[in-house]
């Protein structure tokens, strides 16, 4: 299956979920839009609305963390990972996937049309990943599907209402 990329400039979970789960953007993107009032607005964007999606898309998935990807304990081609800009690492995040990782670097699947990948050095790849908050990745079609709990959904609905 071909790369899915970005439509809009913050639709970046979109693409990710198509990418490691095998489906495209309009499968996904007709989740998300069930769930949230405008799937381009940031704050749909978070680990609680990527959770959402999994859970109605009905895909199992655990939470992994960057130590996972870089010593390969899991299926990279099925992981979702929230990066962090350096200039506001908690308000500038992206949603990307991971390519390929070898012992001197990452290559991230950035699924940005003009700039579809991204090659990092494992501390660039750490710092991006640990710079803000949250610290989140996922690992689709492992273990069970996760449901949200109640302050996730609060979230969900509050973001919904608000913005």
């Amino acid at each position: 299956m071909a790369q899915v990329l970005m439509l809009g400039g913050t639709d970046c979970e979109i693409p990710c979920v198509c990418n490691a789960a095998g489906l495209t953007y309009e499968q996904v993107a007709a989740v998300h839009n069930a769930i949230n009032n405008d799937f381009r607005d940031n704050l749909n964007g978070s680990p609680y609305h990527i959770n959402n999606i999994l859970e109605k898309l009905k895909i199992p998935s655990i939470v992994v963390t960057d130590d996972d990807i870089l010593n390969n304990r899991v299926d990279i081609s099925k992981v979702i990972i929230l990066v962090h800009g350096s200039a506001s690492p908690t308000l500038t995040q992206h949603w990307c996937n991971v390519q390929l990782v070898e012992p001197t670097r990452v290559v991230l699947a950035w699924n940005y049309p003009g700039q579809e990948y991204k090659v990092l050095s494992l501390k660039e790849f750490k710092d991006t990943y640990r710079r803000g908050f949250p610290n989140c990745s996922f690992e689709l079609y492992k273990g069970g599907v996760r449901k949200n709990p109640w302050y996730a959904k609060a979230w969900v609905w509050i973001t919904n209402k608000l913005f």
